[in-house]
């Protein structure tokens, strides 16, 4: 009986271990598998919040309000391409800083961004932040500069390219780009950020309404095709002895939850003009219409992808780049 007084609290003790464990485990299991559950990261933050019906009412009103936005904007054009077409629209040459560099000069713009001609991402980027600005369910609004590579051979270029990042009320946020480049709101983009102030928004954005610098690469127009979507560039620079013009096309990995925005393979049409030739190439151009350039493969000469899908794009955009050739008007 002594013996057994003794073994008992023992028992009892490694029982109740037992039974600690037990449930313990059982726990984690359960856990485990509502982690699971779990719906991906899809630019709203939902592990954010408790799951209450209010917190449901307020996910729609942040989704209501990105839609709300977006239905704002309309249909639009996006690209320069349409500016560029203008009859008064002309290159012009500038000065920056210090340096001699071409600007596209096209009718003053409205101030309205929904009754602009043509939008790039930076009026996009910039309409889309007024509008959620005054909507109840958004704490912030930024807009962001990402430098996206547009690389061509051994070139290291970069495109800027301007995206929305918008917090909420209920402290989720997610990733704004009415662009043709995004189809979802949160998708994906590469690292190497840059917050815009407001006061650098309203200096570009007054500037953009009356044209923009070509000195770097500037988007015309998006192309689709057989499922893929190409995106068509310029880039005119000037330099002491000769005007560069570039058309570039590159094929697009559109942004998406789990896939960066990304350019990858690209094609260029290229014409270098001397100074003491521009004149008269210019004229001949003029003199034979948007086509001169279909018709005159000698004045200019392709770089970088030579697929037949890539210089098909490129060759039925040529008269873009008649347009910026017969534009420059020099002083």
């Amino acid at each position: 009986m002594k013996i057994l007084q003794k073994i008992l609290p023992i028992g009892l003790l490694i029982g109740f271990g037992l039974l600690i464990i037990i449930v313990g485990g059982v726990e984690c299991l359960i856990w485990g598998n509502i982690q699971s559950l779990k719906p991906p990261h899809l630019g709203f933050d939902f592990s954010s919040t408790p799951v209450i019906p209010s917190v449901v009412v307020r996910r729609n009103q942040n989704i209501e309000s990105l839609t709300h936005a977006q239905a704002t904007m309309g249909k639009f054009n996006y690209g320069f391409a349409p500016l560029l077409l203008l009859d008064k629209t002309r290159l012009m040459t500038t000065s920056i800083n210090g340096s001699e560099g071409v600007m596209l000069r096209y009718p003053r713009q409205p101030v309205e961004p929904t009754k602009l001609l043509s939008v790039d991402s930076f009026v996009l980027a910039y309409a889309t932040q007024h509008q959620l600005l005054t909507s109840p369910p958004v704490a912030n609004v930024w807009v962001i500069k990402v430098a996206l590579a547009a690389a061509l051979e051994n070139s290291d270029e970069r495109l800027n390219h301007f995206i929305v990042l918008v917090n909420f009320t209920d402290n989720s946020e997610t990733i704004v780009d009415l662009t043709p480049l995004s189809p979802n709101f949160g998708a994906y983009y590469p690292d190497g950020r840059v917050f815009m102030t407001r006061p650098d928004l309203e200096s570009q954005f007054a500037r953009w309404r009356d044209g923009v610098l070509l000195n770097e690469l500037q988007p015309l127009l998006v192309v689709e095709r057989e499922g893929e979507s190409y995106y068509i560039l310029t880039k005119v620079q000037a330099w002491p002895n000769r005007y560069d013009f570039s058309l570039r096309v590159h094929l697009v990995q559109k942004g998406t939850h789990t896939e960066p925005l990304r350019l990858t393979r690209g094609s260029s049409a290229d014409i270098s003009i001397s100074r003491s030739d521009f004149h008269k190439v210019q004229a001949n151009l003029q003199a034979n219409g948007p086509n001169a350039l279909s018709q005159q493969r000698d004045l200019w000469h392709q770089r970088g992808d030579h697929s037949a899908a890539m210089t098909q794009v490129l060759e039925e955009h040529l008269f873009l780049l008649w347009h910026l050739v017969t534009k420059l008007k020099l002083e």
